[in-house]
């Protein structure tokens, strides 16, 4: 539901049902099932990670998630992109949500704005951003953040790592390709990223 307060509620589930399973459930439109390549970068540009995220574009999308979803069909870096027309602060909860979670937070230029925090299985509690800032939502499975920081020996924290704005822009297109969905890429951040290969 949306949250009045100007608030958006992300309903939080990440896990990642396959395809079938999320069809049965609710009549999304087809690029809802598609997984885009964005990467990860570190504070020098350079890519660590390249995420493979459904996006949730639509607020039935954004209040779907990926609930109900076991953590054995979640793969490594599998994950959902919540994006929203503006930035602001946001709320999230866990309802029907069977795989325990991170979620972060990003700003406009993609880059992390608060450190991710860990959700707990079926957790009706609302959990808000503490930015204002928030552009992008991510969700990926429990730990993913803390594995990453340790295998390329990046220091945990805001201004340590950003999603790819290029790569969000990219796949935003990719998927309006796929079923024409409205959705405001002139309001996210210039595609001006240099990135180290």
């Amino acid at each position: 539901m949306i949250f009045p307060f100007y608030y958006t509620i992300c309903i939080l589930s990440i896990g990642h049902r396959k395809h079938h399973n999320l069809k049965t459930n609710q009549g999304f439109k087809e690029g809802f099932y598609n997984k885009f390549d964005v990467r990860v970068l570190d504070a020098n540009d350079a890519p660590v990670a390249t995420l493979k995220l459904r996006l949730a574009l639509e607020e039935s999308e954004q209040h779907q998630g990926l609930m109900n979803i076991p953590d054995d069909e979640l793969e490594k870096n599998d994950g959902m992109l919540f994006l929203y027309g503006n930035i602001g602060q946001r709320v999230l909860w866990m309802k029907n949500t069977i795989t325990p979670l991170d979620a972060a937070w990003f700003g406009l230029n993609g880059g992390l704005v608060e450190e991710p925090v860990a959700l707990h299985v079926l957790d009706l509690t609302y959990r808000y951003s503490k930015s204002k800032n928030v552009q992008y939502e991510l969700e990926m499975n429990q730990g993913f953040w803390n594995n990453l920081f340790q295998e390329k020996g990046i220091t945990p924290g805001i201004g340590h790592v950003k999603l790819c704005v290029n790569d969000i822009r990219q796949a935003i297109e990719d998927r309006k390709s796929i079923d024409h969905i409205d959705f405001p890429v002139d309001k996210l951040a210039p595609s001006v990223m240099t990135v180290a290969h």
